[in-house]
């Protein structure tokens, strides 16, 4: 039997058997399938009939399929593959903080963070999580493990080099994983040594952890626990699916569905909350879970019941539907429901959250295979990502009664790897299934239970084009068929490219023709014009998206109060004038103040307005009287309350609705107001557009250039806001990073009401000004309503920049609109300008003050223009007192003369600015563009929030006191033109970046530009390599370097050539590795070794192009290659191939070749070329080519080492497609350098002979033999693994035979193999042999090894250290006994204690070690063999000497 080391995959197999016509009678025992491993034909029920019975080792149900005896034709085999990802692990629970996987397998986490357990950024492709006491774990899908929180006990510290982790477990301090080969790890807490492993254990398919225990369940069912003894598996445990573990108590699920538990609380142990007593009559459960002192078990049904305690962890959880997991804390639980929603108990769960409950899973391929006795399998094969139910038939003459026949599903995991019986389990979402049928007189057909679906679907709104308003509410609809007439369910999810899939909702019932869903559209969700709704069946046996339509913006600071009509109302939460009310509106081109037409559309507004007061779109300001709509329409209904309109004091001449329904005119006064839009609701073409994306760097180079760039938006209407978004590293899988882009005009402003508003700057030095002082700022007054309306002021005696209205204020000159610079804060010091400003609209104001002396020299500005010079009798400029603040809109402390209108874009310098200055910044120019940079520089451009933030770098934040955001900003052309960003020299790598601009309009509409690449040039010193001292490493350059002899940059960084110190070496193919060595030119590597640590960095250079590639030739043999880029890239998937070369890239690890599938900058490596004329092309960006992946046959990997030293890049195996000659499957054995142990297939009789690390044969022979040498240059023990010789088929034979020492050793009973090596480099020949018996005997026979007698040879080496070998030869099977003694006689060793022994030469190596593993010391030793038969017949005896050396 398979063992299947994968939790959480549930496969549904359903087949059907035409042999006959028999009917079938199903009774559910349990009816689908965790990791299905079988199907069975036989008489369940002894009425002589063969009934079918399915099971699975890993699972949740087995089912009977009874046979009512009827016959009928032979010669088909149907059923249905389905696919469902489900796993206990997306939720976890720790002491008191919760974990879950989200959809797109980040992690989110809640509860206690007080050690910082809570904490997920960043976290992305997970597959599992687990929550000890204050710490957690999470697993990702390459077989890596992430520990963060508590560190007490080293729970987070994971053991360095783990990987290949297929499943995790957290106690409250420890941590386990299980790996891909069956074997677990442990660490942290170990006071109990419930972190020591036992020794041994192997063939594990799931794991627990409690607090002082930890639980392994194997595949063949048994329960392996240590620790605490409180938790020694019970006598006679019934073999287990499944198993968990509490804090002090264990749980095993059983096939038949039933669950035994032990630890405390239990009967027989002191009783906490009986959370070890399992409820009588339990039964039907499918998983099983354990929590601090509770315990839980789901049931096929989706239904949960919990025992144990305390009440308020599992109160309620029997009142749970359709649940799929479930996790136990300290304090607390939590269930994860089939539509991805959690219930908590003794916890809250964050609103909106919805986890991974499952997933379909995509293939690249699926293919059926029905294997016949004795003939090659039929095959059907289906397309990339197939549905989710697949239908797969055989009808072929050659299926007929008997069998057995064996049906596997292939699925490929989109790496190119199709994954059957012949070949390794590497990832957990590749699955294999075989289920082994003896076909009688059957039919028999399953259908899935599962849920109706439709045959049919399409979506009719939204058809594409619409605009829909986030913050409003839409209708979905769509039309459907369905199989069967019933309802169904349906996923409704929308899609946009910067948020992949949202659930709108999950699990909505649909009827059979079709259906409609309202969707109130959220309020947050991001304007663009490339959204779609999908509509997909819950198996995801069908899925549809509807055509593109588009989201506008929620206004902000707007109320939605519904639809009338096909029109949608909005009222403003804060007050404004009419006059700018009416501006605000005008920048929508569908929208408009509220024109009422009806009684009914009056009411409508008045029923859901929040009753305060409400501009609306009448006016007769154009002729008095003449009241007319903002629209021009027809007035055809009013509501005005009694003896209105009136037009008091002659001012009131704008409309507004009050409370009741009723309407009343006024004048300048305040009040919110209604906008209405018309069917479309925005502005259907405000997205903005880029164009002219410009580098104002110049040459950049490598960590050293700021990257300036700027970015054409003078097309667009009009900018509020504009980001960037860039990557390090040119291929888009690295960080990203980014930032906003500075406008040359501010895009937004603050609205101060004349009363009681302003902005509170704290003291800060930076505001402290000498001699010289300028002030600058866009304002848009309006009528003041007091004496003054202050810009800015410092303290109440300090410097400012203030507006007069009419002439007789407190400070003015006899000048009425004019501005005026305040010191020392009283009408003495005060100086007005001559040149005067404008109510209702926007200007640039500034002032320069100089200190001249005994006075202070003054200049205004509006617009640009001069006014000046002024004096003042001040001789000084004031900083207002000590520590003070100051505000912007109001009159420093003092809370007087408020500023009416908005100010945006405000600087403060301490120098004096120049006319052109000021004209330039009147232009557009943002202020900290200046060569002397603003004190103090607020754009007010936040938009929303308390605070206005400093942009100089000073941090004069501000905190904004009753003054409102607006987007009423000084130019009609709003925030158009050219904006620009940096980027840090740092982040600039030879890899290069790819920056992308995001801009929104004023309606709130974004767009994306495309990416723009930014390659760097060149770089003034290059690190390329790290060398350990005395160690062969292979090195390259990654570019162009100035001065590349090899020797003169070595030179450089070892100092003068001196071969005792350092040696560098080439490789030629003729005359192997020379110490010519040539220039480092990009794309070639060389061999180094140096006396001590080395680090290398070359001069100044240039980076290679990243656009059109770059090609290496290639000469015929080894090439020593490098990439000529800084950065990963992928072997084959990013180069091109051209030329006959293999695919196999070699690099080396200090102790040997590795294989490997990406070049990394500035290392070396082993490419073969057949050919003079071959070119290997990197192509960055663009995908290269790679050799077919064909799918079929088995292999497995053989390797050698010695002394730390190995060879482990062999395969042997057969394929359909492979020859019996050199072929894309094959590969060369690299040269060896160093100390080293090489194995390689020796194939000298094939037309391209030579030795190989790869050798895949043609499938289809009854033997194979593959010729193998290895040799080594040290002296040791050399050991041979055989790893995944699992793969190796059944029905075949698999020995390795050494040739030298005339031993066999079956590969089947063990995968290592281990023998003595001199160092003397010569080749040790063996060969494997797998096939049928009968052949793989008669090959044995005719190599001539087996002994004909009894005997024991000398050991070799003789003398010997460290280890020796000693050889046997066994006619027969025999039990054997040896033992070592020293000279006076002692046992110092026994190294076989009736052992029994197969016949055929057989060696036994011994260490020098004692029986307590003790080094013994040297001297003469004598060795004794004693062989007898079963029955205890001696057979041979020998006693022979050896001398161990130190």
């Amino acid at each position: 039997m398979m063992k299947q080391f994968y939790t959480g995959l549930i496969l549904f197999v359903l087949t059907s058997f035409s042999l006959a016509q028999p009917t079938f009678t199903e009774h559910a025992i349990s009816t689908s399938a965790i990791g299905a491993m079988s199907v069975y034909a036989t008489d369940v029920d002894g009425d002589g009939d063969m009934d079918v019975l399915s099971a699975s080792w890993n699972d949740d149900k087995i089912a009977w399929y009874e046979n009512d005896g009827n016959s009928g034709s032979n010669g088909s085999i149907s059923g249905t593959v389905s696919l469902l990802n489900s796993n206990q692990n997306n939720i976890a629970a720790g002491a008191n903080h919760s974990l879950a996987i989200l959809p797109d397998r980040s992690v989110t986490a809640w509860g206690d963070n007080s050690d910082g357990q809570s904490i997920t950024n960043g976290l992305s492709d997970v597959k599992e999580v687990a929550g000890g006491y204050i710490y957690s774990l999470a697993l990702h899908t390459d077989g890596t493990i992430t520990a963060w929180g508590n560190n007490d006990f080293g729970q987070t510290d994971i053991p360095d080099e783990l990987s290949d982790v297929i499943a995790i477990a957290a106690g409250p301090n420890h941590g386990l994983a299980l790996l891909s080969n069956g074997t677990v790890t442990a660490w942290g807490w170990n006071n109990y040594n419930q972190s020591t492993v036992p020794a041994g254990l192997s063939d594990v398919a799931a794991i627990a952890a409690g607090d002082f225990h930890s639980l392994a369940l194997r595949a063949d069912g048994t329960v392996v626990t240590w620790g605490n003894s409180n938790n020694d598996v019970p006598d006679g445990l019934s073999p287990a699916i499944r198993i968990a573990a509490g804090n002090n108590h264990s749980l095993a699920l059983h096939a038949d569905g039933t669950v035994t538990a032990w630890g405390t609380g239990a009967e027989n142990f002191e009783s906490d909350y009986g959370q070890a007593t399992v409820p009588d009559g339990l039964s039907d459960v499918i998983a099983i879970s354990a929590g601090w002192w509770s315990s839980y078990a789901i049931h096929s049904n989706g239904t949960v019941t919990a025992w144990g305690g305390p009440s308020g962890v599992i109160n309620g959880v029997e009142d749970l539907e359709n649940v799929v997991a479930i996790a136990g804390g300290y304090s607390h639980s939590l269930a994860l429901h089939l539509n991805g929603s959690i219930t908590a108990f003794g916890t809250t769960v964050p609103e909106g959250l919805l986890a991974l409950a499952y997933e379909p899973l995509s293939y690249a391929q699926v293919r059926m295979s029905l294997h016949l006795p004795n003939v090659d399998h039929l095959e059907q094969n289906w397309g990339e990502n197939p549905p989710f139910s697949t239908f797969y038939e055989f009808n072929d003459p050659q299926i007929t009664e008997g069998g057995p026949y064996e049906v596997e599903a292939y699925f490929d995991d989109n790496d190119n790897n199709m994954y059957d019986s012949g070949e390794p389990f590497a990832r957990v979402d590749s699955l294999y299934v075989s289920a082994s049928l003896t076909l009688t007189n059957i039919d028999l057909e399953l259908t899935s239970s599962g849920s109706s679906g439709p045959t049919a679907l399409e979506i009719t709104s939204p058809s594409g084009g619409e605009i829909w308003h986030a913050g409003t509410g839409e209708t979905i609809e769509w039309t459907s068929t369905t199989y069967d007439g019933n309802d169904y369910l349906l996923h409704i999810e929308l899609y946009n490219e910067a948020y992949p899939y949202q659930y709108i909702e999950t699990d909505f019932v649909s009827s059979s023709n079709g259906g409609s869903y309202y969707w109130n559209i959220p309020s947050d969700l991001s304007g663009g014009g490339n959204y779609q709704i999908k509509l997909s069946h819950p198996d995801y046996a069908m899925e549809v998206e509807s055509n593109y339509f588009q989201i506008v913006n929620a206004i902000e600071d707007f109320i939605f109060l519904g639809e009338f009509e096909g029109h949608k109302y909005w009222s403003s939460n804060y007050p404004d004038t009419w006059q700018n009310a009416n501006d605000w509106v005008n920048q929508y081109t569908e929208a408009h103040l509220v024109t009422i037409t009806s009684q009914e559309e009056n009411d409508f507004i008045t029923n859901n307005f929040d009753g305060s007061d409400n501009w609306i779109g009448f006016t007769d300001e154009a002729e008095e009287g003449n009241w007319q709509w903002v629209t021009g329409e027809d007035v055809t209904y009013t509501n005005w309350m009694e003896g209105e309109p009136n037009n008091s004091e002659e001012l009131e001449h704008w409309a507004h609705i009050l409370e009741n329904g009723e309407w009343n005119d006024l004048d300048y006064d305040l009040a919110r107001f209604i906008i209405e839009f018309d069917g479309s609701t925005g502005d259907e073409t405000d997205y903005p557009e880029f164009s002219n994306f410009q580098i104002t760097s110049g040459d950049i180079y490598v960590d050293s250039t700021e990257v300036n760039f700027s970015i054409d938006l003078s097309a667009s209407s009009g900018i509020a806001e504009a980001e960037y978004a860039y990557y390090k590293g040119g291929n888009n899988t690295s960080h990203i990073y980014g930032g906003f882009l500075d406008s040359d005009i501010s895009s937004g402003s603050l609205s101060f009401d004349g009363i009681d508003d302003f902005v509170e700057i704290p003291y800060s030095t930076e505001l402290d000004m000498g001699n010289m002082l300028t002030i600058a700022a866009w304002v848009y007054p309006e009528i003041i309503l007091d004496n003054e309306s202050t810009i800015l002021m410092r303290g109440e005696y300090g410097y400012g920049l203030a507006l007069t209205w009419t002439g007789d204020g407190n400070c003015s000159v006899n000048q009425a609109q004019n501005l005026v610079y305040w010191d020392q804060g009283d009408c003495w010091s005060a100086i007005n300008s001559t040149i005067t400003y404008e109510f209702d609209q926007w200007q640039h104001v500034a002032v320069t003050v100089e200190d001249v002396g005994d006075q202070l020299e003054i200049y205004f500005y509006v617009n640009g223009v001069e006014d000046g010079p002024h004096f003042s009798n001040e001789s000084s400029i004031s900083n207002g007192g000590a520590s003070s603040d100051l505000r912007i809109g109001d009159q420093g402390g003092q809370g007087t003369n408020p500023f009416h209108g908005n100010i945006a874009d405000l600087a403060i310098w301490n120098t004096v600015l120049f006319t052109d200055d000021i004209i330039t910044l009147y232009d557009g120019q943002p202020p900290h563009a200046f060569a002397d940079p603003p004190n103090a520089y607020w754009n007010f451009n936040e938009g929303s929030g308390s605070t206005l933030t400093d942009l100089s770098g000073n941090e004069n934040n501000g905190n904004i006191e009753g003054a409102l955001w607006s987007t009423n900003v000084p130019s009609t052309e709003i925030g158009t033109g050219t904006w620009s960003g940096s980027i840090v020299a740092g982040d600039v790598t030879a890899e290069g970046l790819m920056v992308q601009i995001s801009a929104k309009s004023i309606n709130g509409d974004v767009s994306w530009s495309e990416w723009y690449e930014i390659a760097p040039i060149f770089f003034t010193e290059k690190h390329f390599a790290n060398i350990e001292r005395q160690e062969y490493t292979m090195i390259s350059f990654p570019g162009w370097m100035y001065g590349n002899n090899v020797v003169s940059v070595l030179e450089d960084n070892l100092g003068e050539e001196d071969r005792s110190q350092w040696r560098v070496f080439s490789y030629d193919e003729a005359y192997g590795y020379q110490e010519s060595y040539g220039d480092f030119d990009p794309g070639k590597a060389f061999w180094i070794i140096t006396r001590d640590d080395a680090y290398l960095s070359s001069g100044s250079g240039q980076v290679i192009e990243l656009i059109g590639g770059f090609g290496v030739g290639l000469d015929q043999g080894w090439n020593m290659i490098g990439s000529p880029y800084d950065f990963v890239m992928s072997f084959p998937e990013q180069v091109e191939i051209i030329g006959d070369i293999d695919y196999a890239l070699w690099a080396y690890d200090g102790t040997g070749y590795v294989e490997t599938d990406g070049f990394t900058g500035g290392e070396g490596y082993w490419l073969y070329s057949y050919s003079d004329n071959s070119i290997i092309s990197f192509q960055h960006e663009q995908p290269g080519s790679s050799p077919k992946i064909l799918n079929g046959g088995w292999q497995f990997n053989l390797s050698a080492s010695i002394n730390g030293y190995h060879d482990s890049g062999n395969k042997l195996g057969v394929h359909p497609q492979a020859r019996n000659e050199r072929d894309s499957m094959d590969s060369r054995e690299p040269p060896v350098i160093g100390d080293y142990v090489q194995l390689a297939f020796d194939n000298a009789d094939w037309e391209d002979k030579g030795s190989y690390s790869k050798d895949i044969r043609k499938e289809g022979q009854a033997s194979y033999i593959w010729n193998i040498a290895v040799k080594s240059n040290m002296s040791g023990h050399i050991r041979l693994d055989a790893m995944d010789a699992i793969n190796i088929p059944l029905e075949y034979d698999a020995l390795l035979i050494d040739l030298k020492n005339r031993l066999q050793h079956d590969l089947r009973s063990g995968e290592t193999y281990n023998y003595v090596s001199i160092g003397d480099e010569k080749p040790h020949q063996l060969k494997v042999i797998i096939g049928l018996s009968e052949n793989v005997s008669k090959i044995i026979d005719d190599l001539g090894i087996l002994p004909t007698e009894f005997a024991v040879d000398q050991n070799v080496p003789n003398p010997f250290n460290p280890v020796t070998a000693i050889r046997m030869q066994l006619v027969e099977d025999a039990v054997v006994s040896m033992k070592v003694f020293n000279i006076l006689g002692e046992e110092v060793s026994v190294l076989l204690h009736n052992a029994k022994i197969e016949s055929g030469y057989q060696q036994v190596i011994w260490n020098g070690r004692d029986k307590f593993n003790r080094q013994l010391p040297s001297g003469l030793y004598l060795y004794q063999t004693i062989m007898k038969n079963d029955q205890g017949k001696l057979l041979h005896m020998k006693t022979k000497k050896m001398i161990l050396v130190k």
